[in-house]
C-alpha cells in the first residue's frame, strides 16, 4: 500500500473530481471589475424597506390576509399636487345600438337595425302585415327566445326591396312574430353591401355600402335605436334571431 504510483493526468483528472474543478478554476478566464462596487449583505433589510416604502397603509382582515391599497391609487393620492397626470381613457358602460332608415317594398320607411353579429335578416309581423309583404309559410327555421325557448319564424320573405336613398337592396327576410325590433339587418346585408362602418369618440357612426348592381356607393349617418313603430297583430312571445 506504500508503494508509488504514477498516474498522468488526464488518469489523474478523470478519477479525482475535486482536483479537476480546482484546475478548472485556475485555467478559465473571468471577468474582473475594474471598480469596487458595494454588495449588500443584508438584502432582507433592502426588502422589507421597499416594502415599506410601496405600502404605508394596509388592512389586516378577520381571516388573517392583508389587503393592500393599490400601487397606483396610493401614488396619486401622494403626488396631488404635483403636474396633473394624463388621465387615461376608458369605454362607457354601454351605447346605443345603431339603425338606419330605408323605404319598404317603395310603400314607406322602416327602422333597420344593424347586427352584423345575426346570422339572418328578420322583421316583425306587425311590418310584414303594414306593408303587405307576402312570404313563405312552409319556410320555418328554428329560433331561441329571451326565455331560451325554441319555437320556428313565421316563414321567409323572398327578394323584399329596401332602398337607402338610391340604392335598392333585395333581401330574403324572415317573418318573425313579435320581436323588439321593426327590421333586423344582419351578415347577408353586411356582405351583399360590403358595408364600412366607423366608430367616433362622440358615438355617432357612418356606414358605406355599395351597390352590388353598379359601382355606386354612399355613405349615411347611422341614428341612435327608436322602439318598435308597427304593433304585432296577434299575442305571441318576442324572439331573438339565434347566432
Amino acid at each position: 500500500m506504500g508503494s508509488n504510483v504514477t498516474l498522468t493526468h488526464q488518469e489523474l483528472l478523470s478519477i479525482a473530481p475535486e482536483v479537476r474543478a480546482k484546475l478548472r478554476l485556475a485555467v478559465s478566464s473571468r471577468r474582473v471589475a475594474t471598480e469596487a462596487q458595494p454588495v449588500l449583505e443584508n438584502t432582507s433589510e433592502a426588502f422589507d424597506n421597499f416594502l415599506h416604502t410601496m405600502v404605508s397603509q394596509y388592512e389586516v382582515l378577520p381571516d388573517g390576509g392583508i389587503r393592500v391599497p393599490d400601487v397606483y391609487e396610493q401614488y396619486f393620492k401622494e403626488h396631488s399636487d404635483e403636474d396633473e397626470v394624463p388621465m387615461m381613457v376608458v369605454s362607457k358602460e354601454s351605447s346605443a345600438i345603431r339603425e338606419l332608415e330605408a323605404v319598404l317594398d317603395n310603400k314607406g320607411a322602416v327602422n333597420c337595425i344593424i347586427d352584423p353579429g345575426s346570422s339572418i335578416i328578420s322583421m316583425s309581423e306587425g311590418v310584414c302585415h303594414a306593408f303587405s309583404i307576402p312570404y313563405d309559410n312552409k319556410f320555418k327555421i328554428p329560433m331561441q327566445s329571451a326565455n331560451g325557448e325554441i319555437d320556428h319564424t313565421l316563414g321567409l320573405a323572398r327578394n323584399v326591396p329596401f332602398k337607402i336613398d338610391s340604392i335598392t337592396f333585395y333581401l330574403q327576410v324572415h317573418v318573425i312574430r313579435s320581436p323588439a325590433y321593426d327590421v333586423l339587418w344582419g351578415r347577408p346585408f353586411d356582405i351583399l353591401g360590403e358595408t364600412l362602418v366607423q366608430n367616433f369618440r362622440d358615438e355617432s357612426q357612418l356606414i358605406t355600402v355599395h351597390d352590388p348592381n353598379s359601382s355606386a356607393s354612399i355613405s349615411i349617418p347611422t341614428k341612435p335605436r327608436s322602439r318598435p313603430r308597427f304593433p304585432n297583430p296577434t299575442s305571441g312571445r318576442s324572439f331573438r334571431p339565434s347566432s
